[in-house]
């Protein structure tokens, strides 16, 4: 059973990692049977020493090539190696069996492939997994992967954070263009571990993702939204917020679509790049907690499956090396609150523009107004009543469609809360 949005909380009490949550939407589908094509961000809370870390598995060059470097096993290999418990090989029978055997078509998945037709009609592999001869396999339909189970034998051998040898020449033998670029940026993939960006206010601490996540983006506006309530109590959080937020955009170069950097109409200078399609939530109940933000770029990524190997690969051509400091070109950012009596909190969301926004509500509800986490994820935005034509509303999800609730967990007094986990999600005691 899933916990459901808006319904009551799931306790979980184990001594062990406790998978909770992975998102899976159908508007960015990038479930577990794919995310070995993507990329990922993550944050690291230890509640022994209550000291965080974050480990980025995304390409420190751009991409020559349409298709996004694939980065997720190294990523894994590398957060195995810090934190795991059980032997690397254990981890992937699961996986395999998932990916050889099949796992049913669901509504969402089903849904997502009908809205994207023109994508997936012109992919042969995708074709070759969610079509028959009959068309759009239905609802309830089997679909294997028997070349990425084959994969995934492949990546238990794995002895350091690089690729085995024979899994890229599997890889490149279906690169059609710049064969061997892609094959020296695949080569120059390195997980970077490096510290949070950390926020302390009023005996809790905010640790976030950093650059090229938009962990300072949150973390700031937190600390500026914070900062002006004591002396505009007048005003709303959420209109303090979005204020604070444009400015903070503009900043990093980021404004609506439509608009330039003083709101006149005109050509969109950045795009709403990385949505995140899936997150990873972790706890146990000595208060470790691991929350992972995975995309591919786009639904159904680039939309090339390789035959190969039956990986998708993504669409996030970007390089962590070519981003500027002051730019944000990755919407994710993982985050753990730890309160003043050592509760300890993971959050995550969706991604895309409105995500900053979406969890700063959260932290701003937990800190300034000290409501508990469910109250603090189902609060609405109250009193925001911007000129309807502001296109910043859209932009920070307030208007054009029903806001997507962030997802959390929450380790008080040994007991791990489920909190807010869409109805597709996983199990809350995972897969």
């Amino acid at each position: 059973m899933c916990s459901k949005q808006g319904g009551p909380v799931n306790e979980v009490r184990s001594k062990q990692g406790v998978p909770v949550e992975r998102s899976v939407h159908s508007k960015q589908v990038s479930s577990i049977f794919f995310i070995t094509g993507g990329v990922f961000t993550s944050v690291y809370f230890n509640g022994i020493t209550q000291n965080a870390s974050v480990l980025n598995a995304i390409p420190i060059d751009a991409s020559p090539i349409p298709y996004g470097i694939p980065t997720v096993l190294q990523g894994l290999w590398s957060l195995h190696q810090a934190h795991g418990r059980m032997p690397w090989s254990e981890l992937f029978s699961p996986a395999i069996h998932l990916a050889s055997q099949g796992f049913l078509m669901d509504n969402n998945l089903h849904a997502a492939l009908q809205k994207n037709q023109m994508k997936t009609t012109s992919s042969k592999g995708l074709q070759h997994l969610f079509y028959d001869h009959n068309g759009l396999k239905s609802v309830g339909a089997t679909v294997a992967n028997v070349q990425l189970a084959n994969v995934l034998e492949i990546a238990r051998t794995m002895v350091d954070a690089a690729l085995p040898d024979t899994l890229i020449q599997k890889l490149l033998s279906d690169i059609d263009t710049d064969r061997e670029m892609f094959r020296d940026t695949l080569s120059m993939v390195h997980p970077m571990s490096s510290d949070p960006i950390g926020l302390h206010l009023d005996g809790m601490t905010l640790f976030s993702s950093s650059v090229p996540s938009s962990g300072g983006i949150l973390s700031s506006s937190v600390q500026d939204v914070y900062q002006k309530h004591k002396n505009m109590s007048s005003a709303t959080i959420s209109e303090m917020l979005i204020n604070t937020l444009k400015t903070m955009y503009r900043v990093v170069g980021a404004w609506p679509p439509g608009t330039t950097d003083n709101g006149s109409a005109g050509v969109r200078r950045q795009q709403d790049m990385a949505p995140v399609g899936s997150n990873v939530l972790v706890a146990d109940s000595h208060g470790d907690i691991l929350v992972i933000s995975l995309t591919l770029n786009s639904t159904f990524g680039s939309g090339f499956l390789s035959p190969s190997t039956g990986i998708l690969l993504s669409d996030f051509v970007q390089g962590a090396a070519s981003v500027a400091s002051s730019t944000v070109s990755f919407w994710a950012c993982p985050s753990v609150l730890l309160g003043s009596d050592n509760e300890v909190m993971g959050l995550a969301g969706r991604g895309g523009s409105s995500l900053p926004f979406s969890l700063a509500q959260v932290l701003l509800s937990q800190i300034l107004l000290q409501t508990d986490l469910p109250e603090s994820i189902n609060r609405t935005v109250p009193n925001v009543t911007p000129a309807d034509s502001d296109p910043w509303l859209r932009y920070f999800g307030l208007q054009g469609s029903e806001p997507e609730a962030p997802i959390a967990i929450e380790v008080r007094a040994e007991h791990i809360h489920v909190v807010m986990a869409p109805s597709c999600s996983c199990h809350h005691a995972g897969l």
